[in-house]
Parts: C-alpha cells; sequence; structure tokens
C-alpha cells in the first residue's frame, strides 16, 4: 500500500515538474522577441503621411498587407499558395465602407533594381492583373506631393480625381 502512495506522489510531483518546465520553455521563447518600435520603414512612413492626406474619405490605405490576404490561390494549389504566403504589399487600398480591394501600392527603392527584386516585382504584378487588382509602383523619394499621388491613386482605380487636403 505504501508503495502505491508514493507512486502517486512520485507522479503528481513529476506532473507539476514538467508543468514548471513547460512553462519556463514558454516564457523563455517569448523573451527572444522585443517590439520592432515602428510599423513602417522610414521611407514608408515619408510616403504614408502623404497617401493619408490623398486619399478620400471613402478610401483607406493599409500599410503591409500580406499578398496572400489579397489573392486567393485557386483550391488545391499548393505551390500558388506558397509563392505569396511570405510576401508583402506596401499598402493596399480599400473601400472605407465595405472593405473591397480597390488597388495596391509598391514603394520602389534601389533595391528594385536587382534581379531578385524585378522576379519578384513581375510576379506581384502579374498576379494582381490576373486576379483584377491594379497597382501603383511610386519611387521612393525624400517628398511627395499629394496632388501627384492622388492623381495617380485616379488614374490607377480610373475614378475622377481624388482631391488632396494636402
Amino acid at each position: 500500500m505504501v508503495w502505491w502512495i508514493l507512486a502517486a506522489i512520485a507522479l503528481v510531483l513529476l506532473k507539476i515538474a514538467n508543468v514548471y518546465i513547460d512553462h519556463a520553455k514558454k516564457v523563455a521563447a517569448t523573451k527572444a522577441y522585443r517590439s520592432a518600435e515602428n510599423l513602417l520603414t522610414p521611407a514608408e512612413q515619408r510616403f504614408w503621411l502623404t497617401l493619408r492626406q490623398s486619399l478620400p474619405p471613402s478610401v483607406m490605405a493599409c500599410p503591409k498587407v500580406r499578398l496572400i490576404d489579397v489573392l486567393t490561390p485557386s483550391d488545391g494549389d499548393h505551390s500558388a499558395k506558397q509563392r505569396v504566403l511570405r510576401k508583402h504589399l506596401d499598402f493596399v487600398l480599400m473601400d472605407s465602407t465595405n472593405t473591397r480591394i480597390l488597388g495596391a501600392i509598391e514603394l520602389d527603392d534601389s533595391s528594385h533594381s536587382r534581379k531578385d527584386r524585378r522576379e519578384r516585382d513581375e510576379f506581384v504584378d502579374a498576379a494582381l492583373y490576373h486576379a483584377g487588382i491594379p497597382i501603383l509602383r511610386v519611387t521612393v523619394a525624400r517628398n511627395y506631393d499629394g496632388e501627384v499621388i492622388a492623381g495617380q491613386i485616379n488614374q490607377m482605380l480610373g475614378k475622377k480625381k481624388l482631391s488632396a487636403s494636402a
């Protein structure tokens, strides 16, 4: 009888130890992270400030949207899903009342002249085109003109001129 009691106590202590060890591992794993501080890079932030002022109230810009959230691969096409899974768009424009995707904006810096980036950009452009989502490519600049950005968005969306409040 004593053996059963000792075995039961040992099992309880082992379970408590495992719970403690699992908790300690989870805490240690979470300490591997820190805040990125800002969602946008300085170049994206400069464009964002102008973009917000260049859109009418009916259009909203969402930064850093995963491509998989914009494009739905054909059913069961695992390779198509993998091609978009780790990519994101700099900005996605959506209708602010119903969240319908209106278009995408990509900022192109000097890295976009590299072969791998050109191939990525060609793939993204073609995939968006086939999905019926227009894309606007904007060259990174130190400053942006809100009226110019509004005009480019207007042309991309094929709508009446958007007025910028900038």
